[in-house]
């Protein structure tokens, strides 16, 4: 027996609707910030908010015909590893420094979720560290949590 899928019926849905939420309420208080602060992150958010608007609607467009819903998680083990490294990644920004993290996290990551080339992992974390610190530190000249070897 196939059952149609609803519109609050499949996964997919249901994130996009959440991420679309989520987005426009990180709009409004951003929007609280001064001017000058707010608007890069008005930008990023305006444009999830577009982004998750197409997501929404072409979940919801789409109609298909399935016998057995997907699983939540594909592996649930993996979904575990993520969220508790996630978890010791945004705690050790404050301990370690934004960049420091970074370049433990990513690598460690992709090594626990079974991605073995750790070369082509470190040289792209260390590629995307470097475009990071070129444009909040260099160009913006944000702040970042002070790294744990800085002397400030």
């Amino acid at each position: 027996m196939t059952e149609t899928k609803k519109i609050f019926g499949d996964y997919e849905t249901l994130t996009s609707i959440f991420l679309f939420a989520g987005s426009v309420v990180v709009f409004f208080v951003v929007s609280a910030f001064p001017d000058a602060s707010s608007i890069f992150p008005r930008m990023v958010t305006g444009l999830a908010i577009f982004l998750t608007a197409i997501m929404v609607l072409k979940s919801a467009k789409r109609v298909e015909e399935i016998e057995v819903p997907p699983p939540f998680f594909i592996n649930s083990s993996k979904f575990v590893i993520g969220s508790g490294m996630m978890f010791l990644y945004l705690l050790s920004i404050n301990y370690f420094g934004y960049f420091t993290s970074t370049l433990i996290f990513i690598p460690t990551l992709a090594r626990l979720l079974s991605y073995n080339k750790l070369a082509a992992s470190v040289f792209l974390t260390i590629i995307y560290v470097l475009v990071i610190y070129l444009i909040f530190v260099v160009i913006f000249k944000t702040t970042l949590p002070p790294e744990i070897f800085s002397t400030s």
